[in-house]
């Protein structure tokens, strides 16, 4: 596959607030990823640069015009670590003591999508923002032929991160897993690592890297996503099931029943594996507050930004978000689904409850996402709030809106990118659920 097309007007959309994600061949191209090459140079100085990328099938020839104008630059020391994980590419940049890097990646977005993660040392990132910015700067200004400075070399980290992962998996009881790696590159690590694991009968699933994503969605929050791994669950007899998003970045859970375990429950159960502080973003910091989470724990708004900020300036141990992404200290405050899976392993393997059971003896609370259409975002949420507030315990404002009430909240926020309020609501019975639903309804639309 190669696709060369030099857009006549640089569609700034793909530069997102975290990354940079656009449709291959429609917004995103080549000459898109020399131009973030050549972004990452004026940001970026000199040193050990590493670059990487996903299983998508335009990733190898997005790479390649990456590596190509990189070498350009005489200041770098590139590697390239080839076909790996988002965690992996984060864990060569601290490992090699990298200035940064940049892996091709779409996260968990469909098939025709792809982007760029870009970051700087200890793998902080640069967000799409920052670097669109310094592509636009430049947009329009004539490049100058530039002959190759320096080559870029070839390394193989999957030993070093294999023997990372094994050293923490430390399973006192026999579990047995499903791994679902949804046809992304979670299979390549898993396939290296599950032979190291003790304790572990594990079977995969969908573990051939393939940028088609023929098993599922290559986001395991789209409907129909975890069915086949449910019934792999069923079938295998196993005690647990995961499965991960395109990249490996996130992680989510099913116990042998089929059901879904909610992020924060994992949150709980990690809280009981490692001693210190933890972070979370706003909703899921109201959840376990919800439900009885007595540990230190401090919010910060939803975004990998803010949790791995967060994390360095409280020296926290373990953070979570509801999206699915877990970040740890010893993994150099960044998120990784496998080191997750290691981790959740190792929790359960000290207990003697599964992790259904543990799950049915926390208490209750049901949650819902409401979408509400809004041209008026900043005075429709002012006006929800006015009307409510008389009925609050409390209102944080961390991020967004949320209206404490005594056994529910709401946490109101605008969408990023398209004209939406989104309105998150937990409660402790179902019936209130319904009620608070019906009532955001009412007022808003």
């Amino acid at each position: 596959m190669h696709i060369d097309i030099k857009f006549n007007v640089m569609d700034t959309s793909i530069f997102k607030t975290y990354d940079i994600r656009g449709i291959f061949g429609k917004n995103l191209d080549i000459d898109v990823a020399r131009r973030v090459a050549r972004a990452f140079g004026k940001i970026i100085k000199g040193g050990i640069v590493i670059i990487g990328y996903d299983a998508r099938t335009s990733s190898p020839v997005l790479f390649r015009a990456l590596e190509d104008e990189l070498q350009k630059n005489g200041k770098y020391r590139i590697w390239s670590i080839g076909m790996v994980t988002t965690p992996m590419f984060y864990f060569a940049v601290n490992k090699y003591h990298a200035a940064g890097g940049i892996i091709v990646t779409a996260s968990h977005n469909p098939k025709e999508w792809n982007g760029f993660k870009v970051v700087g040392r200890g793998a902080r990132m640069i967000g799409g923002k920052e670097v669109g910015a310094v592509v636009m700067r430049d947009y329009k200004k004539k490049e100058s032929e530039t002959k190759r400075q320096t080559k870029a070399s070839h390394k193989n980290i999957l030993p070093q991160y294999v023997n990372f992962l094994k050293a923490r998996a430390k399973i006192k009881r026999p579990i047995r897993v499903v791994f679902d790696c949804g046809n992304g590159v979670a299979g390549i690590v898993l396939k290296k690592l599950i032979s190291h694991l003790k304790n572990v009968d594990a079977h995969l699933l969908f573990a051939n890297p393939d940028g088609r994503f023929p098993g599922r969605s290559p986001n395991p929050l789209s409907q129909g996503a975890l069915t086949p791994l449910i019934k792999e669950v069923k079938k295998k007899n196993a005690d647990i099931g995961m499965a991960f998003d395109a990249d490996a970045d996130r992680i989510f859970f099913v116990d042998r029943k089929g059901n879904v375990i909610p992020s924060y429950i994992v949150m709980v159960l990690l809280s009981s594996f490692f001693n210190g502080s933890f972070v979370s973003e706003i909703l899921m910091y109201h959840m376990l507050r919800s439900i009885g989470f007595s540990k230190q724990i401090y919010k910060t708004k939803v975004g990998t930004y803010f949790i791995k900020e967060k994390m360095r300036k409280e020296d926290a141990v373990v953070a979570g978000e509801y999206s699915g992404h877990y970040y740890f200290k010893d993994f150099f405050f960044t998120d990784s689904g496998i080191l997750t899976a290691m981790n959740v392993l190792s929790a359960l393997s000290k207990r003697s409850e599964s992790i259904g059971d543990f799950y049915a003896a926390s208490p209750p609370l049901f949650t819902r996402l409401v979408n509400v259409h809004s041209e008026n975002m900043k005075d429709d949420i002012q006006r929800f709030v006015k009307e409510f507030k008389s009925k609050t315990k409390k209102i944080d404002s961390t991020d967004g809106k949320t209206l404490l009430f005594d056994t529910a909240w709401i946490n109101i926020r605008p969408a990023n990118t398209e004209p939406l309020l989104r309105f998150f609501i937990a409660a402790k019975t179902k019936k209130e659920l319904d009620v608070l639903t019906r009532t955001i309804k009412s007022h808003t639309l």
